[in-house]
C-alpha cells in the first residue's frame, strides 16, 4: 500500500469518527441528556469554556447551603464549588466542600484556597447584598476559577463569571 492510500484511509476513518461523535452528542442532547465536562480537564487542555449565563444547582445542595448560611450568621462563610459545564452551556454545580477557614467575620472570610479542579467559590453576604464587593472582585480576579457566587438570603444567590462581574447569571434551583 502506498503512503497516499494510507493517508486517505486515516483521513476517512477520522472523518467517520468525528461524524459519529457529532451524531452521538446531538442524539444525547435531543433526548435531554447532559454530559458534564469537568472543569479541571478543560483548564489543563486550554479549551475555551462557552456558557450561556445559566447556573444550575440541586435543591438538596441549596438546602445544605441554607443550613450553613443560617448556622454561620452573622459571619460570612465560604465553600468551594465542584461541577462543570454541560453541552447546553449551563454551569452545573454538583457538590461543594468547606475549605480550611482562617478567620470569618461579618464582612469577610479568609480561607485557604480551593483544590485544583474546583470551579469556584460561594460565600455569604449576611447583609443581604447579592452583588460582589470590591474585595470579592479583586479576590476572584486573582484566581483562575470559572465561577464565584454570593448567598445573600436563603435560596437567593448572585453568581458571576470573570466576564460577567457586573451582571448576575440566572440561577436555577432544581
Amino acid at each position: 500500500m502506498s503512503s497516499i492510500e494510507i493517508i486517505k484511509i486515516v483521513v476517512i476513518k477520522t472523518l467517520i469518527t468525528v461524524v459519529l461523535f457529532v451524531f452521538f452528542v446531538m442524539a444525547l442532547r435531543y433526548y435531554g441528556y447532559d454530559l458534564i465536562i469537568q472543569i479541571e480537564e478543560i483548564q489543563q487542555d486550554n479549551v475555551t469554556i462557552v456558557y450561556d449565563g445559566i447556573v444550575k444547582i440541586d435543591r438538596q445542595l441549596v438546602d445544605e447551603l441554607n443550613k450553613i448560611y443560617n448556622d454561620e450568621k452573622p459571619n460570612e462563610y465560604v465553600v468551594c464549588l465542584e461541577g462543570g459545564v454541560n453541552l447546553k452551556g449551563e454551569i452545573i454545580i454538583t457538590d461543594f466542600y468547606k475549605p480550611t477557614i482562617v478567620e470569618a467575620t461579618e464582612t469577610e472570610v479568609i480561607y485557604k484556597s480551593c483544590n485544583v479542579g474546583s470551579i469556584g467559590t460561594l460565600h455569604s453576604h449576611p447583609d443581604g447584598i447579592c452583588e460582589l464587593s470590591r474585595q470579592d472582585i479583586y479576590t476572584f480576579g486573582a484566581t483562575k476559577q470559572l465561577l464565584t457566587c454570593v448567598q445573600c438570603r436563603e435560596d437567593v444567590f448572585g453568581c458571576f463569571t470573570p466576564t460577567s462581574l457586573d451582571k448576575r447569571l440566572k440561577v436555577i434551583i432544581e
